[in-house]
């Protein structure tokens, strides 16, 4: 039977999915390749930028050589950068500098406070999100590997609730630069970018390697991203996120396709929907998700794409839409699911799907239902069948609401092949 009334955090939806796909999807994926030099038969990438290029160097030889958070200091950022860095806002510093093409680099240097430590960031960035980054293609993870790792730091990864991973880590005492899977981007000859790099700031954040504390983490991430908007604004500069959201909108809209979903209900409707009209696996594509979605699906790492969005529903929660393309042992597959920061949060506002709603939408478009029975007695999963695709809810995608209704959290589907 379903869970108890627990409600399903973005950690535990993290931790459901990895355990719930191992059984019916992919494993979580290595950190990308990364791009191969070229070679004496293919004709020399375009150089990035020597401004990109500088500031890379100094900014790595600069994290290489700090000890601890204790060491990141507004005037020891100047010395590294050779420029002073100005107040946009409280507590918040930043230097900015043009590159070409439209990118610009900023440094940020964050001073302490009663509840973070000292941080910093180095940010590249163009108004145009269309805009191929060679210019500034200066960072990949290899080239932050061998910068950190010989200086004391060690790696360490933090898997995403829709399989693949949410950040790269490179810790040494208190300290941890952080790279984010949407900080990644990809220039016109496949390289992979790091287009921002960022400290985890949060002292009472204690980092281990198998999740117990990414609640924490979540939230840390949530105050800098906070701190971050208001900083990147401050110095004139819009947010990724915003101008995501404002490519999206700007794009022209198929007539067959709705909005993008601002509620819960709406959401589901448009998940419901389209699986339903789903002949096959065949028919999950990126563009149909996309399409049908009405969202801009960010690549996560090289085997899955994600969009995250927030309801307007009332209790801060949020959708993350996930769609997996097909690789040789896996078929196409997309996910659905809701999450909040805050663990006690009562799903009532997203309380939009039970299995009454499922067997409604999907069983008279030919879909069949089975169930699979746990070890310990009970059941695992109940799933939905056409043809080669099979919708999955696992026993612990549920929750229950502060009026005792069954509410599904997180849908998905099965891809092994």
């Amino acid at each position: 039977m379903p869970m108890d009334n627990k409600t399903i955090t973005p950690v535990a939806m993290a931790a459901m999915a990895v355990a719930g796909l191992s059984q019916a999807s992919t494993k979580i994926p290595a950190p990308p390749v990364l791009d191969s030099r070229a070679t004496s038969n293919t004709p020399p990438y375009p150089p990035a930028s020597d401004v990109a290029e500088q500031a890379a160097t100094r900014f790595l030889d600069f994290v290489a050589g700090l000890s601890s958070t204790a060491d990141i200091t507004q005037a020891g950022m100047e010395r590294a950068f050779d420029s002073p860095l100005n107040e946009v806002r409280p507590g918040t510093y930043l230097a900015k500098r043009a590159v070409s093409e439209g990118w610009t680099y900023t440094v940020a240097y964050r001073a302490p406070k009663m509840d973070t430590k000292p941080g910093f960031a180095l940010r590249f960035y163009n108004k145009d999100l269309t805009a191929d980054p060679t210019p500034v293609c200066v960072m990949d993870l290899d080239r932050i590997r061998s910068a950190l790792i010989p200086r004391g730091f060690r790696e360490w990864m933090e898997p995403m609730m829709i399989g693949g991973l949410s950040s790269w880590n490179f810790e040494k005492g208190g300290l941890v630069a952080m790279i984010l899977s949407k900080d990644l981007s990809t220039d016109s000859h496949d390289r992979e970018c790091v287009l921002l790099v960022k400290t985890r700031d949060s002292p009472s954040l204690q980092l281990n390697r198998h999740g117990e504390d990414s609640e924490m983490a979540i939230a840390t991430m949530a105050a800098w991203a906070r701190e971050e908007r208001e900083g990147w604004a401050a110095a004139g500069l819009a947010t990724a996120s915003d101008q995501t959201t404002q490519e999206v909108s700007a794009k022209p809209v198929m007539l067959q396709a709705p909005a993008r979903a601002e509620t819960a209900e709406q959401i589901v409707a448009q998940f419901l929907s389209f699986v339903a009209g789903v002949n096959g696996t065949a028919d999950i594509t990126q563009d149909t998700v996309e399409e049908t979605f009405r969202v801009k699906l960010i690549r996560n790492n090289q085997d899955s794409y994600y969009a995250l969005h927030p309801l307007t529903d009332p209790g801060s929660w949020r959708y993350s839409l996930g769609y997996q393309p097909p690789s040789a042992t896996t078929k196409p597959g997309v996910t659905l699911g809701f999450f909040n920061d805050v663990p006690s949060a009562d799903p009532a506002p997203v309380c939009v799907m039970d299995l009454e709603r499922f067997r409604s939408a999907l069983i008279p478009h030919g879909f069949k239902e089975w169930t699979e029975p746990e070890h310990h007695g009970g059941i695992s999963s109940w799933n939905f069948e056409k043809g080669d695709l099979v919708v999955m809810i696992l026993s612990t995608d549920f929750s229950t609401d502060s009026h005792g209704r069954e509410c599904v959290l997180l849908v998905r589907t099965r891809d092994l092949k």
